[in-house]
């Protein structure tokens, strides 16, 4: 069983942090879950570094609340990345009306 965390071909998400691979269509959790009733509230916040595939389509990101509120963080364009602190929120969405595929990796 192999037990290393992925790495894409540009070498993202290499490491000994929690990584993850999500293909996107429409709406999808990539961290967090929409039953949590309560937002996270670390003493030292981790960070989620999220890419859309550089040969994907953009993907819009939210944060969403337990309270059931959402901000919208705004798109990803192929190729691009963004980092959120994992704090105060109970999940964070991706967004596509195509497909794409969306590295995440925590730390």
């Amino acid at each position: 069983m192999n037990t290393q965390p992925f790495a894409d071909q540009e070498g993202f998400g290499a490491g000994p942090n929690p990584s993850f691979i999500y293909r996107v269509r429409e709406t999808v959790y990539l961290w967090g879950s929409a039953s949590l009733k309560a937002d996270a509230n670390f003493g030292h916040p981790p960070i989620i570094h999220i890419r859309n595939a550089k040969h994907g389509d953009a993907v819009t990101i939210e944060t969403v609340t337990a309270a059931g509120g959402s901000t919208q963080i705004g798109s990803l364009d192929p190729g691009e990345t963004i980092s959120l602190e994992l704090q105060g929120i109970s999940g964070i969405t991706a967004t596509c009306n195509t497909q794409s595929v969306v590295y995440c990796t925590i730390r």
